[in-house]
């Protein structure tokens, strides 16, 4: 009975751990201290002799195991934050489109998060921009997404050579930047291109371009992209 109710403890703050862990209330140190002196008291109370002996001739082997045990809670610690980060990314890019007003703000959010977690997993800053980057082009291609919907109705009451509704065509080959490249003003580039190919004044979206202007500088919303 005894030893049911320690797995329980012993399971609780392990559960505690993880949980302090994810909301930052713990540094990879401090958790790492925290579960290597959890699952040491846990083997010791479940009879785990070597850890029971405390003489000189098992010291060194301890304090071995300690250290053992320490690289690899680490090694699972940085683990632990790589799916974490993983987590936000994928909530980020799955989450329903234009699902509230405030979305693209929950998903550079989640993406600060996400750099944090990486960087505790000891993540270079290059390998860490290379896996956030799918955030920022989703929120790129839904700033540019309004440019492409406004065009769009000018050319309504336009046909193609073969008479088919020009705004259409338009929509099909509006440049995607939610799907590849990186977050650089050739994507600021591609847009203005096609309005000119359609020959669509780009002084009427001049806000717009300036809004993906400022968050390719600073990855930070001007104002809401639905304003």
């Amino acid at each position: 009975m005894e030893k049911i109710i320690g797995l329980i403890i012993l399971c609780s703050l392990l559960i505690f751990g993880i949980y302090f862990l994810d909301k930052g209330k713990l540094g990879a140190g401090t958790f790492t201290t925290y579960m290597s002196i959890t699952l040491i008291c846990g083997l010791a109370f479940y009879g785990f002799d070597r850890l029971k002996e405390l003489d000189i001739k098992n010291l060194r082997m301890i304090l071995t195991e300690m250290k053992e045990t320490k690289r690899d809670i680490e090694k699972e610690v940085n683990l632990l934050h790589e799916t974490l980060a993983f987590s936000n990314i994928s909530s980020a890019l799955e989450t329903g489109r234009f699902a509230s007003d405030n979305l693209q703000y929950e998903m550079i959010k989640k993406r600060e998060r996400a750099r944090e977690l990486l960087k505790k997993a000891n993540w270079s800053d290059a390998q860490i921009e290379a896996e956030t980057r799918k955030i920022d082009l989703y929120i790129l291609g839904d700033i540019a997404d309004t440019i492409r919907t406004e065009a769009s109705r000018s050319l309504h009451d336009k046909k193609t050579e073969d008479g088919k509704p020009l705004h259409l065509k338009f929509q099909e080959e509006f440049p995607k930047l939610r799907e590849s490249g990186k977050v650089s003003k050739d994507k600021i580039d591609e847009a203005r291109a096609y309005l000119r190919k359609y020959q669509i004044p780009e002084d009427e979206f001049k806000p717009i371009f300036e809004d993906m202007e400022y968050f390719i500088e600073t990855r930070q919303l001007k104002r809401p992209i639905h304003e």
